[in-house]
């Protein structure tokens, strides 16, 4: 357990650091690299998914569920040329280490700051989904050729995504979407989805329940398993009402944020375009908050747009204390939601001890441990489907 505690008080401390000084973070930004690769990329038989990704890499999968043949692809591909499964998900992590840093450096004052919050807030995502953290990284190429006014880019590489993870899907809205007339329409939406939640009314409940009347697919036994009552879970989550309050507090102080693109003479078309998605987001989460495997899902989409608009807000206040202030809070706040994910059940059985591929491949790990690991695996699917 100390190394989860360890990782993510080092992890906030960088992003801190990277708010506190304005000059001099190379050695810092490389510090963070390592960190990130060390123990996220070089881990070792971490969660539950795992097992059926080895599986499907070394070509003994017998998984009923549909596979997106982008992911297909490149996982035959990587086995082809020899490469072990867990160099493969090393290289899955660096990818979007690396695409991800690339777009916060060019929209966010504070890239390690948003780099080290989006790893602790999207710590166990980024251990198990492996399809959908390719289709995340492949949909930040895609905006960033987006917010460069090349859409026809943007819609090639969304349909990419898709091919990896099929929830990639619903970022092809974007582009129909984006402009002041749907941004209201949004924000009354999301009013009317929150009121309705608080009265215990789900629309989306008669959405699945039709879903259940189409014929079946292997894709469609996916959503139904996420609206399973053991995938549902309380309306409204603290990490939910964080949410909300946050983006409210943004837009209360949007003015603020424009003035500083405008002096910096950064397009506002920019900040329209992430609004635009971050009202996505919400449309998701309160509209469907009863079903918190599906919002967590999609919401891997917007996190890192979440966290850039949580800088632009670091970014306007004027005295470096006041900044550091408000980092040090929200990276607290960020720190208490990884400490209740690592208190659960689920993590004491899936995460622990911590596992390292470095050390499996010096030590010469006891393969019984694997066994032991794959047999946790298989109790957790099993009790999950009764």
């Amino acid at each position: 357990m100390i190394i989860y505690i360890l990782f993510s008080t080092l992890i906030l401390f960088i992003a801190n650091i990277d708010v506190a000084f304005s000059k001099n973070k190379l050695i810092t930004k490389y510090i963070l690299f390592l960190f990130i690769i060390l123990v996220i990329g070089l881990r070792y038989e971490l969660g539950v998914d795992w097992l059926f990704y080895r599986n499907l890499f070394n070509g003994n999968n017998n998984n009923t569920l549909s596979i997106e043949p982008g992911y297909k692809l490149l996982s035959s591909f990587i086995s082809f040329l020899g490469f072990d499964f867990w160099l493969f998900v090393c290289m899955i992590s660096i990818f979007i280490l690396l695409i991800l840093y690339h777009f916060f450096k060019k929209y966010s004052p504070f890239p390690l700051f948003c780099l080290s919050i989006y790893f602790i807030s999207s710590f166990g995502f980024n251990i198990e989904a492996l399809r959908q953290i390719i289709a995340v990284a492949i949909f930040y190429i895609a905006l960033n050729y987006y917010l460069n006014n090349k859409k026809k880019h943007y819609i090639i590489l969304c349909l990419l995504a898709s091919s990896f993870h099929m929830s990639a899907m619903l970022l092809l809205i974007l582009p129909f979407i984006d402009g002041p007339f749907f941004k209201r329409l949004m924000k009354i939406s999301v009013l009317i989805g929150f009121i309705m939640s608080v009265i215990g009314l789900y629309p989306i409940e008669t959405i699945l329940a039709t879903l259940t009347l189409l014929p079946d697919n292997s894709y469609l036994k996916k959503v139904l398993l996420y609206s399973l009552p053991v995938n549902t879970s309380n309306a409204f989550s603290f990490n939910l009402f964080f949410k909300i309050l946050i983006i409210f507090y943004y837009f209360f102080k949007k003015k603020y944020i424009y003035s500083a693109f405008i002096n910096k003479k950064i397009s506002l078309s920019i900040l329209s375009s992430l609004e635009s998605l971050i009202l996505i987001m919400l449309i998701v989460n309160v509209y469907l908050c009863k079903y918190g495997t599906i919002t967590s899902r999609i919401n891997e989409y917007f996190s890192p747009i979440f966290i850039i608009l949580v800088s632009y807000l670091i970014m306007i206040s004027k005295r470096i204390v006041n900044k550091i202030i408000f980092s040090f809070i929200f990276s607290c706040c960020i720190l208490i939601s990884f400490i209740r994910f690592t208190s659960n059940e689920y993590f004491q059985k899936q995460y622990l001890p911590y596992r390292n591929y470095l050390y499996f491949m010096i030590a010469d790990e006891n393969k019984s441990l694997t066994r032991e690991r794959e047999q946790a695996v298989k109790l957790h699917w099993i009790e999950r489907k009764k």
